[in-house]
């Protein structure tokens, strides 16, 4: 056994591993781009186990994928650090002057970045609309009062989407966040248990919702929630907002938001995101 032919052997494969590794960070930076535009948090781990286990399966010998699986995730842990180190300046609005968890929940979705307050949730909202901020953790729904309506008024006419929501829950009420950006998410795992949230208006003919109400149950999408909210500035017109179970980011899901559009007089796809 030459002993210096075996330590040359181990520099190629270190050179090799170098050049994989250049790869995969130069991806790494393309995420954490794509993460701080959609709103999403460096942090987010949830895809980190399934990763590991299907690159584990790269190794066959089950003795040397046992030392392959700490590999794994020594990388990942670089990676997150490495995206961290990106969004640093990511900041988050929320709404100091309503609800005190409100700080608590946007310190919990990203950790570390800088959450700026806001006086109510118009100038929340806003921030992002505008630029000044990249995201906004924002309280939509509550166990003890229902919908926040401002709040369901400025997705049904604003600009953001949804891609997260974040439940909260203490002695007293239920409180539901939305994590909206400028940008919507289409990284949804398909096959996940996801949901969707969807607002449109019906046209004025019988038998109208009655339409967008089967289109949608028509590609087995259960609907958790149903609910109508009146349009502030149009008289005895209303909106509907609707909650269901499914992917909408596949083939089949664009298709049925085409034929949402066929029967309502208008449709805005708030935002898919996994149900955690």
């Amino acid at each position: 056994m030459d002993i210096e032919k075996l330590k040359e052997e181990i520099h190629k494969a270190d050179k090799d591993l170098a050049d994989a590794f250049l790869r995969r960070m130069e991806a790494v930076k393309g995420i954490a781009e794509y993460k701080k535009a959609h709103g999403i948090s460096a942090e987010d781990t949830i895809h980190d186990q399934p990763i590991v286990d299907s690159d584990a399966g790269f190794i066959e010998d089950p003795e040397i994928r046992s030392y392959f699986v700490p590999f794994l995730k020594s990388a990942l842990k670089a990676s997150k650090t490495l995206q961290n180190t990106m969004m640093a300046g990511q900041r988050i609005a929320y709404c100091g002057g309503m609800d005190p968890r409100d700080y608590t929940v946007a310190g919990n979705a990203f950790p570390g970045r800088t959450r700026v307050a806001f006086p109510n949730y118009a100038k929340t909202y806003q921030a992002v609309v505008d630029g000044e901020c990249d995201v906004c953790v924002i309280p939509f729904e509550k166990s003890n009062s229902g919908e926040i309506g401002q709040v369901l008024d400025m997705m049904f006419a604003g600009d953001l989407f949804i891609n997260k929501v974040v439940t909260v829950e203490n002695d007293t009420d239920t409180v539901r966040y939305a994590i909206m950006s400028r940008v919507e998410n289409d990284t949804v795992p398909a096959g996940a248990d996801n949901r969707f949230m969807i607002m449109f208006t019906v046209k004025d003919e019988p038998g109208s919702l009655a339409k967008a109400i089967s289109t949608l149950s028509s590609y087995g999408h259960n609907m958790s929630i149903m609910r109508s909210r009146h349009m502030p500035d149009l008289p005895w017109n209303y909106y509907f907002y609707a909650e269901a179970e499914g992917d909408v980011t596949t083939a089949d899901g664009k298709k049925m938001f085409e034929d949402m559009k066929k029967v309502c007089q208008s449709v805005k796809m708030l935002g898919c995101y996994e149900a955690v």
